[in-house]
C-alpha cells in the first residue's frame, strides 16, 4: 500500500496537471495545499475534493511565486510541515511562450526564470532541511520534453526548465543519503490551458493530435512519489527526441525544429519592449 504524506503541496494547483495531482493523490495526505494564483480555482478545486469525503485537511494557499514576498511566505510555510512530518512537494507551475527568442522582452524573461527556475529552487531549499531531518522527503519539479529537444519558438522556457532539471539532478545527489529524493516529470504534449492561449493557439493545431489528459502526467507524478526515480518522460516514446539528439545531434536538432517551426514566418522583432502575453500553466507543461 502507498505511504499517506503528513503533507502534500502542488504549486500551479489551480487546473491541468496541478489540479489533477490534486485530485489523484488527496485521498492520501493528511494536509493538501494547493498553491496558485486564482483563489477563485483553488476555493473551487478544494470543495470538490472535500465533496470526495476525504477526512485530510486541504488548505488553499493563494501565492504569486513572481512575487518575492509571496514566495517567501511559501517557503516559510514549507520549513515548518517538513519539520512536522513527511513532506512531497509538487514544483508545477509555470509560464512559456511560443515565439521567436528575439521577440520575448527582458521583463518577460525574467518573470519565466523567476516563475520556472527560482521560484522553485527557493521553495526547494526552503523544504530540504527539515525532509533530511525527517529522513524522508519527496520532491517532483515538472519540467518538459522540450529540455531533451528544443524546439523553435521556446528559447527561454526550455532554458528555465532545463536549469530546473539540473538543479534537481544535482539535489538528488546531494541529499538521496538523508533519504530526500528529488525527481524530474518531462511532459510531452498535455491538453491543459497551457495551449489554449493566443500565443500557443498556432502550435496547438499542430500538435493537439499527440495531446494527452492531465491524469497521465498526475499518475507519473504519484509513480515517481512512490518509486523515486531521477527522472520519467510521459508520454514515454517523447524520449525519442533525447534519443535523436544523442546519436547525431545536427539531425535530431533539425528535425525537432522543423516539426514545431510555424507554418507562417513569424514578424519581424520589435524594436522596443514587447507588451505581450505569456501563455501562464497553472497546471501544465509542453
Amino acid at each position: 500500500m502507498a505511504a499517506r504524506l503528513d503533507t502534500l503541496a502542488i504549486t500551479g494547483a489551480s487546473s491541468g496537471i496541478g489540479a489533477a495531482a490534486a485530485r489523484r493523490l488527496a485521498p492520501r495526505c493528511g494536509r493538501l495545499v494547493l498553491i496558485a494564483r486564482r483563489a477563485d480555482r483553488l476555493r473551487d478545486l478544494a470543495e470538490s475534493i472535500r465533496a470526495q469525503g476525504l477526512s485530510g485537511d486541504i488548505l488553499p494557499l493563494p501565492a504569486d511565486l513572481t512575487d518575492p514576498a509571496d514566495r517567501h511566505a511559501v517557503a516559510q510555510h514549507l520549513a515548518d510541515w517538513a519539520a512536522q512530518g513527511r513532506l512531497a512537494l509538487v514544483n508545477n507551475a509555470g509560464t512559456g511562450q511560443y515565439r521567436p527568442t528575439a521577440n520575448v522582452g527582458a521583463d518577460e524573461h525574467r518573470r519565466m526564470m523567476e516563475l520556472n527556475y527560482f521560484a522553485a529552487a527557493e521553495l526547494m531549499h526552503a523544504a530540504i532541511p527539515g525532509m533530511a531531518h525527517q529522513g524522508w522527503g519527496r520532491i517532483v519539479n515538472v519540467a518538459s520534453v522540450a529540455v531533451q529537444g528544443p524546439p523553435w519558438g521556446h528559447g527561454i522556457y526550455t532554458a528555465s526548465k532545463a536549469a530546473l532539471a539540473a538543479l534537481g539532478a544535482t539535489l538528488d545527489g546531494e541529499h538521496r543519503h538523508q533519504g530526500v529524493r528529488v525527481s524530474t516529470l518531462y511532459p510531452g504534449v498535455i491538453d491543459t490551458e497551457f495551449f489554449h492561449t493566443p500565443d500557443y493557439a498556432p502550435l496547438w493545431q499542430r500538435v493537439k493530435r499527440h495531446a494527452i489528459g492531465p491524469d497521465r502526467a498526475a499518475r507519473a507524478i504519484e509513480s515517481l512519489i512512490d518509486r523515486p526515480r531521477i527522472e520519467r518522460t510521459v508520454p514515454c516514446h517523447f524520449r525519442v527526441m533525447h534519443w535523436l539528439r544523442l546519436i547525431h545531434a545536427e539531425w535530431g536538432h533539425r528535425a525537432v525544429m522543423a516539426s514545431s517551426r510555424p507554418d507562417t514566418p513569424p514578424p519581424a522583432p520589435p524594436t522596443t519592449e514587447p507588451s505581450t502575453t505569456s501563455a501562464t500553466a497553472a497546471g501544465g507543461a509542453p
